[in-house]
Parts: structure tokens; sequence; C-alpha cells
């Protein structure tokens, strides 16, 4: 063991081994650092995706499978699946409420059901972008809609 330490410390004396006073050491960390904000500058907000759903609510399929629909805090985003790109948002004119389920209807015709966080139900056309009907009548946000398997029938709950 001494003998490794003498040859340890004849090293440190000789001046190998020996770290380089100066900036050396400085000037890498900076050129590392200006590389990794060069790598973040390739990402720039035009190519962000931004909300792609909120926490709170499920995401679903529509009818055809090439469509997906989610909620965006207070909007539906609906989304294509090949293209991985927003198609549209569905959002009212003054959306506070938080969407917190969502329940695509079978059929010819494009309707998803959305809950709300302040107890509203909305039927939507979800190609078109418009709200079909608006039901009131939970006092807390809706934790389940459901079609019937003949789709005449919306049966929601709340907490």
């Amino acid at each position: 063991r001494e003998e490794g330490r003498q040859g340890h410390e004849g090293r440190e004396e000789g001046g190998r081994g020996r770290r380089r006073s100066g900036g050396g050491g400085r000037r890498r960390d900076a050129r590392r650092a200006q590389g990794m904000v060069k790598a973040y500058l390739r990402y720039s907000a035009d190519r962000a995706l931004g909300i792609i759903t909120s926490r709170e609510c499920n995401v679903v399929l529509d009818r055809t499978g090439k469509l997906a629909l989610s909620g965006a805090v207070e909007a539906i985003c609906v989304w294509n699946l090949r293209q991985g790109a927003l198609v549209r948002e569905l959002k009212t004119a003054r959306a506070s409420e938080r969407v917190t389920r969502l329940c695509v209807k079978s059929g010819p015709r494009p309707v998803v059901a959305a809950g709300y966080s302040d107890g509203a139900v909305r039927l939507w056309d979800y190609e078109d972008a418009q709200v079909l009907q608006t039901f009131q009548g939970h006092r807390s946000g809706v934790s389940c809609l459901a079609f019937d398997a003949a789709s005449h029938y919306l049966a929601s709950g709340a907490n």
C-alpha cells in the first residue's frame, strides 16, 4: 500500500494528474451549456401541441376510429390519429367549466356527449363544432356518461 501511495504522490509532484488552474473547466461547461441552449431552440412554440387532454377527463374514439376526442380543460379537442394533428376545438363562447367526461354516440351522426364540472351535459356535433343541446341537472361535476345500445337514451351521473 505504501508503494502505491508513494507512486501516487510522485505523480502529483511530477505534475501529472494535477488540475490546471485557469478557466479550462469553466469554458468547457459554458460550451456544453451553449450546446444545450441550441438544442432547445429547435423546439419552437409554433410546433408545440399545447394541452392534449386534462387528467380528469377520458379520451374516446369516434365511430370510424380515425378521430380521438379529449377534454382539454374547458374545450374538447378533436384529433386526427393518423396525422397526429388537432382537427378542431369544441368550446362555447363563455366556457369556464372543465370538461370531465366524454361519450360518443353510435350511429351515422357525429355526436359526442360532454359532462362538465358545473354539472352541465352538452351534446356536440363534433364535425360542425355546434352545440345541439344543453342539459342542466347535476349539482356537482359529471363523473359518468353512457348512451344505451340504440343511442336513444343518455344516462349521466355526478358525485
